[in-house]
């Protein structure tokens, strides 16, 4: 016959405090190996979400990088581009600066030979009107002179002529007088009187 168990005084029996202190290890340590699974399970969880991203923002990167070399591309094109419009236009512009400044000396040659010839035209024509003011002066001191003495010679000869004049009065009176003597006398011989004629 197996022994008798002894009966229980006053209901359970108290728990070993190093069982306790054991199962409370035990429980504390499943907790943690809980805590540090689902710690586990997000942190991979997050590593997943990180290696996305990270595929992701490389296959980013990579098409940035790739967009990023096509606009240096573009833009090393453009500025290729734009210093060749450049250089052209510098050239263009060189060459017209050179032509306008060509085109200003012939200019200014051209105007300084006007202007010589100019002061020469004026030069002449002062001189050709001071020579014809003189020539002027001297014909009307001339006309003057000759108008003097024309007048002059008129007074003389008219005078002359007047005194001409009356000594020929003077001698047709003399001659007529002594014409009439002789009608007169004439007219006596033949018995006729003057008076009755």
């Amino acid at each position: 016959m197996p022994p008798k168990k002894k009966g229980k005084k006053g209901g359970k029996k108290k728990k070993d405090p190093a069982v306790l202190e054991m199962e409370e290890k035990v429980a504390r340590g499943i907790k943690e190996n809980m805590s540090l699974r689902e710690g586990i399970a997000q942190r991979k969880d997050l590593t997943r979400k990180a290696l996305a991203a990270g595929v992701e923002a490389a296959s980013t990167k990579d098409g940035a990088v790739r967009e990023l070399e096509e606009m240096q591309e573009e833009a090393a094109d453009v500025n290729a581009y734009m210093s060749k419009q450049y250089k052209m236009m510098q050239a263009q512009m060189g060459l017209q600066v050179n032509q306008l400044e060509r085109d200003l000396h012939r200019a200014n040659e051209d105007l300084a030979e006007r202007t010589a010839e100019l002061a020469d035209l004026r030069r002449e024509l002062e001189r050709t009107v001071r020579e014809k003011d003189e020539k002027i002066s001297s014909l009307e001191l001339k006309m003057q002179n000759l108008h003097s003495q024309y007048q002059n010679m008129l007074h003389s000869s008219l005078d002359s002529l007047i005194e001409k004049l009356k000594s020929e009065w003077l001698g047709f009176e003399e001659k007529e007088t002594g014409l009439h003597q002789q009608y007169k006398s004439a007219l006596l011989e033949f018995g006729l009187n003057t008076h009755d004629i």
